[in-house]
């Protein structure tokens, strides 16, 4: 899925402005390559700490759940996505 296909389908969701994860997009990305399961799970426990605390955590969980299952990575409100998760 192209990055600006991933914009449209959140930009048509509920709204994450003010959400505390902005700006810190390396944070919640899905397992990368070579990437070791210990510091993957290491990184996604920060995201979690950082998504506990998020205003918009609500709006966040029902735009993942109402995406496309196949679209769905990384780490959002809280919850792991995809590869390595």
């Amino acid at each position: 899925m192209s990055r600006q296909s991933l914009l449209e389908e959140i930009s048509r969701g509920p709204s994450l402005s003010g959400a505390a994860c902005a700006g810190m997009a390396p944070l919640f990305d899905a397992r990368g390559e070579g990437e070791s399961r210990a510091r993957y799970l290491n990184r996604f426990r920060k995201a979690a700490s950082i998504c506990k605390t998020c205003p918009v955590l609500a709006n966040c969980r029902e735009a993942v759940l109402s995406s496309k299952p196949s679209r769905r990575t990384g780490i959002w409100a809280g919850l792991r996505f995809g590869k390595g998760s």
